[in-house]
């Protein structure tokens, strides 16, 4: 898979997010305007190892469901708060489970809807259609999510060391 669907030249500014724990990957686009789209990164175990997704659960706790961000004015008024692990979707598949996270702080804007309806979306275009989440993070901690981020040339040469590429 590596990296053909990411389509950087969209992002002026473009940070792969690698979490602790090895093949929880995701990619986080940050466009000029700070707004943020997060995908899953080519890396990430969900898309080497499962073949077929049954679910996308937006209800990740028994009092949070990421569907219910109303959101409202310049400010984004009423949008959830997350944090770097917080959950915004919980994937089921055949074999195992996975908490999807957004890997920065700020504001969501909205989650991929679409990821009910056609949770194989996640598999077929992670980089497009099969988005997690949107996102924008608050003025003052831009800069630092970013130094929490891999480059898009650092996180290539950290999988080219721990994956070999099949395309």
């Amino acid at each position: 898979m590596c990296f053909a669907f990411l389509h950087l030249q969209s992002y002026p500014l473009t940070w792969l997010h690698q979490k602790e724990h090895e093949g929880d990957d995701y990619c986080v686009l940050i466009h000029s305007n700070r707004v943020c789209v997060v995908t899953l990164a080519p890396s990430h175990e969900l898309l080497k190892n499962e073949t077929s997704i049954d679910s996308v659960d937006f209800q990740v706790s028994e009092n949070r469901n990421t569907l219910n961000t109303k959101i409202s004015g310049k400010r984004k008024h009423h949008a959830q708060r997350v944090q770097p692990n917080t959950s915004l979707a919980i994937v089921n598949c055949l074999s195992k489970s996975y908490k999807l996270v957004p890997g920065i702080h700020g504001k969501l804007l909205e989650v991929n809807k679409d990821l009910l309806s056609n949770p194989s979306l996640l598999l077929e275009t992670p980089g497009e259609k099969g988005y997690l989440a949107i996102i924008l993070p608050d003025p003052s901690s831009v800069e630092e999510s970013k130094k929490n981020l891999m480059t898009p040339e650092a996180y290539r040469e950290y999988i080219e060391k721990r994956l070999p590429c099949t395309t």
